[in-house]
């Protein structure tokens, strides 16, 4: 109005995380933690549990990211996508990113790419490329052109080339090594017929190389299968165990680790692997006598649970009186 002193404005202001240690991982059981989801006016990008003909899962728990909302279908003429804090891989050699992915959407009309920025997203870049390894992406020809390109994941199961349920896909975070300011979006693109459940996506990973996986317990005569695979010819990896395959198979317990070399990037990673069978069995070792108090740890037991004759069901105790004590490691083995 005419009264210039009483005017006003208002500002929305978003924090966007800045992600600088690696090994990252987001499942999205506490939210969408700097993942934003921007659906322009026909997008359906949705987060939650989905419910779906065919998506019908997170990967993990109960959080992930899904286009047709929780229960539909995508739109027609959908070029939205969700994007993901800043990462600073300024000390980061050689990015990796893994994630679970789920496609079920009309094959090269419609699907779902990663993209990458490193000017604030003035512009993107695809990540990888068609026939990639891993499962990176099944189709260069996608109309619906997710984050400007035909290059993704597209398919549905009822014409066999749908995901067919949650697949894990991973690939090198090329040319992004070292670079401070690095965005990541995850794009969907449709085009103006035919619709289906979309596209879902959960538990993403990004880390320095190489990643063995958390400790692991088998029950004997199984055995385990440890990779370093990230998808390159040219890489080379070299096991503790002597092996310079990318995958190795172990059926005793022991540390297992390798060194991993892409490109000029050299980077290491290890994990426990515990083997049960029928002579295996916990050791709290000798008795002893201490001072004041002593710790007994029940030892490395990955997912097992423990109950001690104090009751405890924690890994270790702390015990501060004379006596005989005793504790259970209960495996998934019995």
């Amino acid at each position: 109005d005419s009264n210039f002193g009483n005017d006003s404005t208002s500002v929305v202001t978003i924090g966007i995380p800045i992600i600088s240690t690696l090994p990252y991982f987001e499942n999205f059981e506490l939210g969408q933690n700097g993942w934003r989801i921007t659906n322009n006016s026909i997008g359906t990008w949705a987060f939650g549990t989905p419910a779906k003909t065919v998506i019908n899962s997170a990967a993990s728990g109960v959080n992930c990211f899904v286009t047709g909302g929780l229960t539909g279908t995508y739109l027609d003429n959908d070029n939205s996508w969700v994007e993901g804090p800043c990462f600073d891989f300024s000390n980061i050699c050689d990015p990796v990113i893994s994630m679970r992915i789920w496609w079920n959407a009309e094959f090269s009309w419609d699907g779902m790419n990663v993209t990458a920025s490193t000017d604030g997203g003035t512009t993107w870049n695809v990540v990888g490329a068609f026939g990639d390894p891993l499962n990176w992406y099944n189709d260069n020809t996608i109309v619906g052109n997710p984050g400007g390109s035909q290059l993704g994941w597209s398919g549905r199961n009822s014409t066999t080339n749908g995901s067919g349920g949650w697949v894990t896909a991973k690939h090198h975070l090329t040319g992004l090594g070292n670079q401070a300011n690095v965005k990541i979006r995850i794009n969907f693109g449709s085009d103006g017929s035919v619709v289906d459940d979309g596209v879902a996506f959960d538990d993403i990973r990004i880390y320095d190389g190489v990643w063995l996986g958390d400790d692991q317990l088998v029950c004997s005569p199984n055995t385990v299968g440890l990779t370093a695979d990230a998808g390159l010819l040219t890489d080379t990896y070299l096991w503790t165990t002597g092996a310079t395959t990318s995958g190795i198979t172990v059926s005793t317990t022991g540390n297992y680790g390798v060194t991993f070399t892409s490109g000029s990037c050299v980077n290491t990673d290890s994990v426990y692997v515990v083997v049960v069978d029928a002579n295996t069995d916990a050791d709290l070792g000798a008795d002893t006598t201490a001072c004041g108090s002593y710790t007994l740890d029940a030892g490395n037991w990955p997912g097992a649970t423990f109950l001690w004759s104090t009751g405890s069901t924690a890994k270790s105790i702390t015990v501060t009186t004379a006596a005989t004590y005793a504790g259970d490691v209960i495996t998934a083995c019995g």
